[in-house]
């Protein structure tokens, strides 16, 4: 079964299936785009690591 992201917020859950190396952040580059001001243009890295996933998150406020 592949990892998913399950973003919570607004009208309903969205779901991002994860691959083997994803980002999160308002830029369009990001492969999970996520439109909020609170969030930084390259927020955070999400790597797959067995039945979970490991997260770094950058201190870019950007």
């Amino acid at each position: 079964m592949a990892a998913k992201l399950i973003l919570l917020g607004g009208d309903h859950p969205v779901e991002h299936v994860l691959s083997s190396f994803n980002t999160l952040g308002r830029h369009p580059d990001n492969s999970i785009q996520v439109l909020d001001r609170i969030v930084s243009k390259e927020h955070s890295r999400i790597t797959p690591w067995g039945p979970t996933a490991a997260m770094s998150c950058e201190t870019s406020v950007a």
